[in-house]
């Protein structure tokens, strides 16, 4: 069973004032600009994020875990992995064991927190969560998704960290509000990899700063956008 029979697709990312503006911060995947950049699994792109950053007069680099444990977390991922039957996604893999890549990365109110360890989830079967990306200060958080059939895709939720389901059961016993259809509803696919998630996150941050400073976007940038000015022009 795909994990988008289980989840909607959506993007959930910052709007990009006279562009892409709503209400809420989940947008159409469908509507989303094509990416032109190829994906080696080797996040080559990043070090030119960290220029770019630096040209808006940003600081790159975002909040990391000390390298050692990282690269403790990526071996015993690994490993659960392997245990369990599941592919360990190669581009995850290499990103924890490149610390220094985190130091690229233009955005400063996010932390990669990789989960310890990878179990099977009781409340979906067939799949196994991992924790990548969170919000400093509120609940919005990335994961892994991995399933049995040794594919993967990247789900965001606002609702609850899918990785540690106890905490999750027992909210669900405890008779509290939460219910397992808020967090269906309130998690989303959002891309195929992890590489695939960052690049497309880090391009509309940067873009969303340039036009909050008014500041002159790339030609990449620019690009991006004409795709929604085309879209808002056909509506």
């Amino acid at each position: 069973m795909s994990v988008m029979t289980l989840f909607a697709a959506g993007w959930i990312s910052l709007p990009l004032p006279g562009y892409r503006d709503s209400t809420s911060s989940v947008f159409s995947v469908a509507n989303l600009p094509l990416l032109k950049q190829a994906f080696y699994g080797d996040f080559r792109w990043l070090p030119e994020v960290a220029v770019q950053t630096r040209a808006i007069g940003l600081r790159p680099g975002i909040t990391m875990r000390k390298p050692d444990e990282l690269l403790t977390k990526a071996d015993n991922l690994q490993r659960d992995a392997d245990r369990l039957g599941l592919t360990f996604p190669p581009d995850v893999l290499y990103f924890m064991h490149t610390p220094v890549l985190h130091t690229y990365v233009p955005f400063h109110h996010y932390t990669f927190d990789f989960s310890h360890q990878i179990t099977m989830s009781t409340l979906f079967p067939e799949y196994a969560f991992i924790r990548c990306l969170r919000e400093n200060y509120g609940v919005l958080n990335w994961q892994v998704c991995l399933d049995k059939a040794r594919h993967h895709s990247i789900i965001a939720s606002g609702v609850t960290d899918l990785s540690d389901m106890q905490p999750l059961e027992r909210w669900f016993a405890s008779g509290e509000q939460l219910t397992l259809k808020d967090v269906m509803d309130d998690t989303y696919v959002c891309a195929p990899t992890f590489e695939f998630f960052l690049y497309r996150f880090c391009l509309e941050y940067l873009i969303a700063v340039a036009l909050f400073r008014k500041l002159p976007l790339t030609d990449e940038q620019e690009v991006y956008l004409n795709h929604y000015q085309l879209t808002n022009n056909e509506q």
